[in-house]
């Protein structure tokens, strides 16, 4: 838990430090404190993974044993486990960070047309027919569901 919380919390601080003293893009700074630091937290977590399992197959070993399994053992585990957080910690939360940037609003941007999108599958369901407010809501009915629809140019 620890270590996954360093690396989200510790992330934007080490964009920052890349910017800042080497003069790093503000993307290349983000996508290599991305990738860089969820491989580095498995070197520094891989000997205690290594531990728990050694210590959980042979309970009764020696510290000197179990030393010698972590030596032994280090750069296969800690390479296979960098390698397979690449893809969720590193490349996803890049390319999470910047879908959120690109979805959320701010104050300044202008007001969403709520219709646009409704148009769009309109359009993709019935083709290209002209849709008339005032023929799905006539005054009397208000909130009817048997909705008209009119072709573009008829009646």
């Amino acid at each position: 838990m620890k270590a996954s919380n360093g690396c989200c919390h510790g992330r934007p601080r080490a964009a920052e430090y890349l910017q800042d003293e080497y003069d790093v893009g503000r993307n290349s700074a983000e996508l290599t404190a991305a990738l860089g630091i969820p491989v580095v937290a498995q070197f520094l977590t891989a000997p205690l993974h290594i531990h728990a399992m050694d210590y959980y197959a042979k309970p009764v070993a020696t510290s000197a044993e179990r030393w010698g399994t972590i030596r032994a053992e280090f750069g296969t585990v800690a390479f296979a486990r960098g390698f397979r957080i690449l893809p969720a910690f590193g490349i996803g939360s890049f390319s999470n960070n910047r879908f959120r940037e690109y979805m959320i609003r701010h104050d300044y941007d202008p007001e969403p047309d709520p219709t646009t999108l409704t148009r769009r599958l309109t359009t993709a369901i019935i083709g290209e027919r002209r849709l008339s407010r005032e023929l799905y809501y006539p005054e009397s009915t208000l909130g009817a569901t048997d909705w008209k629809v009119k072709k573009e140019g008829g009646k």
